[in-house]
């Protein structure tokens, strides 16, 4: 089934990064709210019924110009309704109504780059290092082998602790169980995107959940997205990695930036939604340099000819 997408411009907001923008959770209204953090420490909430937008709010977090640069969902689990944002090595709280409820200036030496928050749990990376922290107190820390790329947290069966998953550099996947490295996956690329295949949709694949439960006991469905344009699949639990398929990048479509699941053509199963960089700007940016060296050149042979 094809899908004919068009682009919606909602809201005009300051300069972003990655990782900075946030679905909050349904509630009683059909109002959607969507939470976003900028690079001058704002977090924005807006809320989208039938194509109209209304602010819900916008609040400055600490020094005016100190960038958002991860912003996560907390709260219990399966009602995540307060809005985490993490800036440079400190970690802060909103309530849905703007509130800011939480602070913690961690210890860290690195700008945090990842982040999940759960109940009193907070889960973070910097470019080489993994922290937990609990009631706002390092509880244990891992160093990686190389540059971290991005992190996501899940229960795996077997295990009291969260089993946390980390993307590095040198493209492998490497499962961490407090502060040990258990196993380790090479992939085709570095991953920058991960995400769980957890929505109600189900599988991705025309296999049943059971047949890949056979390849892998316990085993969760992993998706990533690579540097290198790569889409994959693995099965993942507490002991090992298998590996499911993988989309090729035939079409030189560039990096994965971000990905989500979703049904989207209610064929019972998830589609899997991924981001590119816009080629655009790059395309925008050589034409336009190419102008003016063909101006500069025009103006040279005019100078000449006279």
């Amino acid at each position: 089934m094809d899908l004919q997408l068009v682009q919606s411009d909602l809201l005009q907001v300051s300069f972003v990064g990655r990782n900075t923008l946030q679905l909050l959770p349904p509630g009683k209204r059909p109002t959607r709210k969507v939470a976003i953090g900028d690079n001058d420490g704002c977090v924005e909430v807006f809320g989208v019924k039938k194509g109209e937008i209304t602010r819900v709010f916008k609040q400055q977090l600490g020094t005016k110009g100190e960038a958002i640069s991860r912003l996560a969902l907390g709260g219990k689990s399966g009602k995540k309704e307060q809005i985490y944002a993490a800036q440079g090595t400190t970690i802060r709280g909103v309530t849905k109504k703007g509130k800011e409820f939480f602070k913690l200036k961690t210890t860290l030496s690195e700008t945090i780059s990842s982040m999940y928050v759960e109940d009193n749990s907070i889960w973070t990376t910097g470019e080489y290092v993994f922290t937990k922290f609990e009631d706002g107190k390092d509880r244990f820390f891992a160093l990686a082998t190389d540059r971290i790329r991005e992190m996501t947290v899940s229960h795996f069966m077997g295990l009291d602790e969260r089993g946390v998953i980390l993307s590095c550099q040198d493209r492998f996947l490497r499962m961490v169980i407090q502060d040990t490295f258990h196993h380790e996956k090479l992939i085709p690329g570095a991953a920058a995107a991960l995400t769980w295949n957890q929505s109600a949709g189900g599988s991705t694949s025309a296999a049943s959940v059971d047949e890949q439960a056979t390849r892998l006991p316990g085993g969760q469905e992993l998706l990533f997205g690579t540097d290198n344009g790569v889409i994959g699949q693995m099965m993942v639990n507490n002991t090992a990695f298998a590996d499911g398929w993988i989309v090729p990048n035939v079409n030189k479509a560039g990096s994965i930036t971000n990905m989500g699941v979703a049904d989207l053509t209610k064929d019972g199963l998830n589609d899997v939604v991924v981001s590119h960089p816009i080629l655009f700007f790059f395309f925008f940016f050589f034409i336009f340099n190419l102008s003016l060296l063909i101006a500069h050149l025009f103006r040279m042979c005019i100078y000449v000819y006279v």
